[in-house]
C-alpha cells in the first residue's frame, strides 16, 4: 500500500517512469490487487505516450535541422550566384549574367531578386545603346564642324586666288598699256577690258566650283541626318521591345538583345565608312582648286 501511495505522489510530480517502477513493485507484492493493476496499466500508457512524444519531438527537430541546413545551403548558393551576376553586369558580360539569373530562377522560382536583376540587365543594355547613339551624334557634330571649317577655308582660298588673279591681270594690263601707249592707246584699253572680263569669268568659275562642292557637302549632311533619324527610330523600337521582352522568357530576351546588338554594329560600321569617303572627296576637290590658277595663267599668256 505504501508503494502504491508513493506511485501516486510521483505521478502528481510528473514522474511517470519512477511511478511505474513503484507500481510494478507493489503489483509483485499484491498481484491480486485490481486497483494496483489498473493504475500500472494507466501509468504504462502514460510512459509509452511520453516516450512516443519525445521520439516524435526528436524526429521533428532532426527534420527541421536538416531542412534549415538545406535552406541555408541553397541561400548561400543563390546569394553567390546573384553576387556573381551583379559583377558580370558591371563588367558588361550580359549573356553570362542572364545565364546565372536563369539558374537562380530555377532554384528559387518565388524569389523576386532574379526578376530585379533581369530588369537590371535589360536596363544596362539599353543604357549602352543610348551611350553608343550619343557618341555617334557627337561624331556627326564634329564632322559638321569640320565641313563648315573646310567650306570657309575653301572660300577664303578661292577669294585669295581671285584677288591674286585680279592683281596679275591688272599688272599685265598696266605693262601692256605702257608698251602699247606709244602705238595705240585705244588698243591698250581694249586689251585691258578683255583681261578684266577674263578675270571676272575665272572668279565666277571659282565661285561656281565652290558652290557645287558646298551643295555636295550639304547633301552628305542631309544623308547623315536621315541616318540619325533612323537610329533614333531604332532606339524607340528598342524601348518598346524592352518592355515586351520583360514579360517573355529569358531565352527569348537574350536572342532579341543579340539582334539589337548586330543592328547597332551595322550602324556604327556605316558611320565609320562615311567619314572616310568624305575625306577622299575633300582631297579630290582641293586638287581641282589648286589646278585652277594654272589654267588662268595659261589664259593670260594667250592675251599676250
Amino acid at each position: 500500500r505504501i508503494l502504491f501511495n508513493d506511485a501516486q505522489i510521483l505521478m502528481k510530480q510528473s514522474k511517470p517512469e519512477e511511478a511505474l517502477v513503484k507500481l510494478k513493485e507493489a503489483e509483485q507484492l499484491e498481484p491480486k490487487n485490481e486497483a494496483i493493476r489498473k493504475q500500472r496499466a494507466q501509468v504504462e500508457e502514460a510512459v509509452t505516450a511520453k516516450i512516443n512524444q519525445e521520439n516524435a519531438r526528436k524526429e521533428r527537430e532532426k527534420a527541421e535541422t536538416e531542412a534549415k541546413q538545406k535552406l541555408e545551403t541553397l541561400n548561400r548558393k543563390v546569394n553567390e550566384l546573384l553576387a556573381t551576376s551583379e559583377k558580370l553586369i558591371q563588367q558588361k558580360e550580359y549573356d553570362k549574367a542572364s545565364a546565372l539569373i536563369i539558374e537562380v530562377q530555377k532554384l528559387v522560382p518565388d524569389d523576386p531578386r532574379p526578376r530585379v536583376l533581369s530588369k537590371k540587365v535589360e536596363d544596362a543594355k539599353f543604357e549602352d545603346v543610348l551611350a553608343k547613339a550619343k557618341a555617334e551624334n557627337e561624331e556627326v557634330k564634329k564632322l559638321q564642324a569640320k565641313i563648315e571649317a573646310d567650306k570657309k577655308r575653301q572660300e577664303e582660298e578661292a577669294r585669295q586666288a581671285a584677288e591674286e588673279e585680279k592683281k596679275k591681270a591688272a599688272e599685265e594690263t598696266r605693262r601692256k598699256e605702257a608698251e602699247a601707249r606709244a602705238a595705240a592707246e585705244a588698243e591698250a584699253r581694249k586689251k585691258a577690258d578683255e583681261a578684266a572680263k577674263k578675270a571676272e569669268a575665272e572668279a565666277a568659275e571659282a565661285k561656281r566650283l565652290s558652290d557645287e562642292k558646298a551643295r555636295r557637302q550639304t547633301a552628305e549632311l542631309e544623308a547623315e541626318k536621315r541616318r540619325n533619324e533612323e537610329a533614333a527610330l531604332a532606339r524607340q523600337k528598342a524601348e518598346a521591345e524592352k518592355k515586351r521582352v520583360e514579360e517573355e522568357t529569358a531565352k527569348k530576351a537574350l536572342e532579341e538583345a543579340e539582334k539589337k546588338k548586330a543592328e547597332a554594329n551595322e550602324t556604327a560600321k556605316k558611320s565609320d565608312e562615311k567619314p572616310a569617303k568624305q575625306t577622299d572627296d575633300a582631297a579630290a576637290k582641293k586638287t581641282d582648286s589648286k589646278d585652277t590658277p594654272k589654267k588662268r595663267r595659261v589664259g593670260s599668256e594667250n592675251i599676250d
